[in-house]
């Protein structure tokens, strides 16, 4: 679930996010915050999808971020939207 508190990206339980366009500008972006909130527990996996490889490869090395390359019907194929709650 997520919510916003005055300006605050707050997620509550534990999930997986899947990011589209995380290869991109924005979705690296939007990963690191993700990655910087206080509940940081509460991501469990963090899947960067872009048509483009990751090229800043310093996300990679946080265990809970991972980087697919393909469009929504190769993810669906190869399972990587299985369990994810958030988009």
């Amino acid at each position: 679930m997520v919510c916003r508190d005055r300006h605050r990206l707050v997620l509550h339980l534990t999930m997986k996010i899947l990011i589209t366009g995380g290869a991109g500008f924005l979705g690296q972006r939007l990963a690191n915050e993700i990655l910087k909130i206080q509940l940081k527990q509460s991501v469990t996996e963090l899947v960067l999808a872009d048509m483009t490889p990751l090229r800043d490869t310093a996300l990679l090395t946080n265990a809970r971020v991972c980087s697919v390359t393909g469009d929504l019907q190769h993810l669906l194929a190869a399972g990587v939207l299985q369990g994810v709650e958030g988009v």
